[in-house]
């Protein structure tokens, strides 16, 4: 067999699958359910536990099918439904604020703000892009987050969205899938592992955007490798190979 666990993030429940990838086919799979915050912030520690539980689950599942729970081929974290979102860091890396969900009603007059006052407007957006920033997209969350919580601002170290928290807090790395980061809304439409940080500038020019923001990996590539503390907590082997994924890597 050739095995593969996914781990995928949603506003409710974190959801754990084990792939066989040689019978094409999920042998089981458990959810759990999480804090669902006030429904469009949520403390990405419940995620954490949740994701914890839902793996131990699926192990224990394998385990009462006889199957090997030892010998997987690597982790994957699915993309994040809906996608966008934010989770700002400071400069130790521990969440300054509840994390905010791409369902976040409050972004959208700052979506249609940014995308007027880039130089070329909003031709030059759709240019960079290919689209133009949506409500709940993270460049929009942003601007939101510099008009309405200063405090917090001051605090931004580091940027991310939800599944790329769950891939620093496995692997220890700030990396994000190139699948999920479109939903940031300022990703090169010619390149997906390149940031238009050109476009960030339009909420804040003091940032080091280049910095603040994950590295952006495809499928195929390695996040890192699974962290000793995460593979204890999970019940996996240290430095299993962690994919950020939008499909299951070949």
């Amino acid at each position: 067999m050739s095995l593969v666990l996914e781990i995928s993030w949603s506003p409710t429940a974190v959801l754990a699958l084990v792939h066989d990838r040689a019978a094409g086919q999920v042998v089981v799979e458990a959810s759990v359910g999480h804090d669902p915050g006030n429904g469009h912030e949520q403390d990405p520690m419940a995620w954490w536990e949740a994701a914890c539980g839902a793996t131990r689950d699926v192990l224990a599942g394998m385990a009462a099918m006889g199957l090997p729970t030892d010998e997987f081929a690597l982790l994957m974290v699915g993309v994040g439904r809906p996608p966008g979102g934010m989770v700002i860091l400071d400069q130790r890396g521990e969440v300054v604020r509840p994390a905010v969900l791409g369902s976040h009603p409050a972004s959208a007059a700052d979506a249609e703000w940014l995308a007027g006052h880039v130089p070329g407007g909003h031709d030059a957006w759709l240019d960079a892009t290919g689209a133009l920033p949506g409500p709940g997209s993270t460049v929009a969350l942003l601007s939101w987050l510099h008009r309405s919580d200063p405090d917090a601002w001051a605090r931004l170290h580091r940027v991310t969205v939800p599944s790329g928290w769950l891939v620093e807090r496995l692997t220890g790395q700030a990396r994000l899938g190139a699948h999920d980061a479109v939903g940031t809304g300022v990703v090169d439409r010619r390149d997906p592992c390149r940031w238009r940080t050109d476009l960030l500038a339009v909420v804040d020019a003091d940032i080091v955007w280049t910095d603040a923001l994950p590295g952006l990996v495809l499928p195929a590539d390695p996040a890192g490798g699974l962290t000793a503390d995460a593979a204890a907590t999970l019940g996996l082997a240290p430095l299993l190979p962690v994919h950020a994924g939008g499909a299951l890597p070949t």
